[in-house]
């Protein structure tokens, strides 16, 4: 991964006073992106006293996070010319299920409608599914996974999980059990098949 590049024309220091005087100065020479959380924390805990520093920086560790894995596994997937990772959600469902009704993968898939219908638009251009219209409701469609569609997601998933298992050798087994089940737990107040905010869930 490319390491960030931190240019020593782009130093600023940055101040906060309160009634008594200067509360902090830090100057960003000494900051990286993987310093970052913890230089933050440190900031709003010291300026901003209503703030809760803490799930700030659960945020950001899992935003952080989140980026760097889900980069490694789009450039690995672009790197095999393969299919994109919302892509490859929607063909392990219905790898799973098919045939399936187009509102049954966009209910599982978490996905909107909106969001999931240019990947529909480009699997049925690349002949990985076919579509036809459900005979219970004209309204919907039923999508269908073709053989290339399996050999493609077949292809696809052995890159995903080469990668998962890549950043998974961090931690113990039983690290990762006690990982999945806080993540699972930081978003249990969520209604099952909400369609969330950015439209697209990644594996």
């Amino acid at each position: 991964m490319q390491t960030p590049n931190i240019r020593g024309d782009d130093v600023q220091e940055n101040r906060t006073e309160d009634a008594g005087g200067v509360v902090e100065a830090a100057s960003s020479a000494s900051t990286t992106s993987h310093s970052l959380i913890d230089d933050a924390t440190e900031y709003i805990s010291l300026n901003f006293s209503d703030a809760n520093a803490l799930a700030m920086r659960v945020w950001m560790s899992l935003r952080r996070t989140s980026n760097i894995v889900f980069y490694d596994l789009q450039a690995s997937l672009r790197e095999h010319r393969s299919v994109t990772p919302p892509t490859l959600i929607l063909l392990l469902i219905l790898d799973m299920f098919s045939p399936l009704e187009y509102r049954e993968l966009t209910r599982i898939s978490g996905m909107n409608r909106a969001a999931i219908s240019p990947h529909i638009e480009n699997l049925s251009k690349r002949k990985l599914i076919r579509r036809k219209p459900s005979p219970r409701d004209r309204r919907t469609e039923i999508i269908e996974m073709t053989e290339a569609g399996r050999a493609a997601f077949a292809e696809a998933f052995t890159v995903y999980n080469e990668r998962a298992e890549y950043w998974a050798d961090n931690l113990t087994v039983e690290e990762r059990s006690e990982l999945s089940r806080l993540l699972e737990k930081l978003v249990s107040n969520v209604p099952p098949d909400e369609d969330t905010r950015s439209g697209e869930i990644e594996l």
